[in-house]
């Protein structure tokens, strides 16, 4: 896909932008870098058997891919938590502040959106996580940037009163 070593550093250059967007405010991760967090994602590529088709293709799957490498951190996180330890009721806080970012709910609700609105989990997707532009949306999508607003914002309300939902 990539013949010309320009493009790929300029896509590449992108993905480590995508990257250091999705790893904002996590300070519970330190350790973990932009450039490390494409790396993997690009592995996860290396290993699929998924053929790209154009660079919005390219983007959006190194997007996804990077989520699923947040999504897989976070849940092994959890489980090295819960491993062997015992947990009083006594010890623990009345009001509990998680730091991390419930990239699981966040999955799992895209998941509901995309099963009821197809269209809002693609937009919700591509903008939030893949931080493609709205008028590059528009373009993809064959729709107006105005239309393609709407979405949005159908999408981020949708998407907060889950999210809001699901830890009350």
């Amino acid at each position: 896909m990539f013949e010309d070593p320009e493009a790929f550093a300029t896509a590449y250059n992108e993905l480590r932008s995508i990257a250091r967007y999705l790893l904002r405010g996590e300070q519970y991760s330190p350790t973990l870098q932009a450039t490390e967090l494409v790396n993997q994602a690009f592995l996860k590529l290396y290993t699929s058997p998924i053929r790209l088709h154009d660079r919005d293709h390219f983007l959006n799957v190194l997007s996804r891919y990077m989520r699923q490498v947040l999504i897989d951190r976070a849940r092994r996180k959890r489980a090295d938590r819960r491993a062997g330890v015992e947990v009083s009721l006594d010890a623990v806080p009345e009001v509990m502040v998680d730091p991390e970012p419930p990239w699981e709910r966040i999955d799992a609700e895209l998941a509901r959106l995309a099963d009821v609105e197809p269209v809002l989990a693609i937009v919700f997707e591509l903008h939030y996580f893949a931080g493609l532009p709205i008028r590059d949306l528009a373009v993809h999508l064959d729709r107006s940037e105005r239309t393609v607003k709407r979405y949005w914002r159908a999408a981020r309300a949708w998407m907060s009163d889950r999210l809001r939902e699901s830890v009350a």
